[in-house]
């Protein structure tokens, strides 16, 4: 028997690759209808046989997309409703009643890690690649329904490339707001201390790295923030900017390119400070800060400047894709600096 149900739901289900999961799930079990937005949430009619329905209502709660929280679902089977022929994603609606719950700012994920370090992907070296699974949300919204119009990315035309993947329902960046690349996306500028703009796009980036590298002190904008940034190796710039922030004792985070480094450092993550299922929250999409004890390795090369008069560094890796490439070329630095030997790179 054909039927059809109205679904709603509410939660983290807006900016995070809901509705095209959605999509790909009725087309699975062949049920017509639509999804789409609102202030509150996402709408769903589905109509088809109730077996197929209700196998979709059981994995619209179980194989939910990563980023997604869904809080509340609303369930209506109605009569004599029109007769839908395919399923669709429709436009967003908007109402007085604004209570839906945006997505936070998440870490960049491995997938556009990957295509930003593939020299055949046209985001290659890209420092502001996202897609639905990472990137800026709540950062860039001004109001909701979360959609392009109504962020600070709406003054981004989006090239014909980004605007096919922004348009297909199969693609990971399907209705991915800030979606761009460096032929159409923001710039990332270089300004010295007099707000003086030094170099943009990559060319700042390099600048950045080599400025770290001679022990100056920079500022990164992040998502929703700056961070403070400089070599936690050289005890003289670290010493300094614990003097510009009359942080005398206060512990430095220290940033890693990823877990790999921090094992082939050696350091020893205390169980008991920082149990396994701590390691894959520090390695999740909110990227929190982790802490850990030290092994005489890491003691001697941190301890006395990051950590003064601690036993514990505290440790994260990075959130935003800019950073993943400062490590590529600080690495190449100090590949060269040191004539090729990987050992002391």
């Amino acid at each position: 028997m054909i039927k059809t149900a109205v679904i709603n739901v509410n939660g983290i289900v807006q900016g995070v690759g809901f509705r095209p999961f959605v999509y790909s799930l009725a087309l699975e079990l062949n049920l017509t209808g639509f999804v789409n937005n609102d202030d509150m949430g996402v709408n769903i009619t589905v109509q088809g046989k109730d077996e197929d329905i209700k196998i979709f209502l059981h994995k619209l709660e179980s194989k939910t997309p990563p980023l997604s929280r869904i809080d509340k679902i609303t369930t209506n089977f109605i009569i004599d409703s029109e007769i839908y022929n395919n399923f669709q994603i429709t436009k967003s609606l908007s109402t007085s009643n604004k209570t839906t719950i945006i997505s936070p700012d998440t870490a960049v994920c491995q997938d556009c890690v990957d295509e930003m370090n593939s020299k055949d992907n046209y985001r290659f070296e890209y420092p502001l690649i996202n897609c639905t699974n990472c990137g800026p949300r709540y950062s860039i919204i001004n109001t909701i329904p979360y959609d392009r119009a109504y962020t600070s990315m709406n003054k981004f035309v989006m090239c014909e490339k980004c605007q096919e993947e922004y348009e297909d329902p199969t693609n990971r960046r399907y209705h991915a707001q800030p979606i761009s690349c460096s032929l159409c996306g923001p710039k990332i500028s270089l300004y010295d201390k007099n707000n003086e703009l030094l170099l943009e796009n990559n060319e700042a980036i390099k600048e950045m790295a080599t400025l770290i590298n001679s022990g100056k002190i920079v500022a990164i904008k992040g998502l929703g923030g700056f961070h403070l940034i400089c070599d936690a190796s050289n005890d003289l710039v670290v010493n300094e900017l614990r003097v510009r922030k009359n942080r005398p004792t206060k512990p430095f985070a220290v940033m890693f390119d990823n877990i790999s480094t921090v094992l082939l450092l050696n350091l020893s993550f205390s169980i008991k400070m920082l149990p396994i299922r701590s390691i894959f929250f520090i390695l999740s999409a909110a990227t929190p800060l982790g802490i850990t004890g030290y092994n005489s390795l890491v003691f001697r090369d941190f301890r006395s400047i990051v950590a003064i008069c601690n036993a514990f560094l505290v440790l994260f890796f990075p959130e935003i894709p800019e950073f993943h490439v400062y490590f590529l070329i600080l690495f190449y630095i100090y590949f060269e600096l040191n004539n090729g030997d990987l050992k002391n790179a």
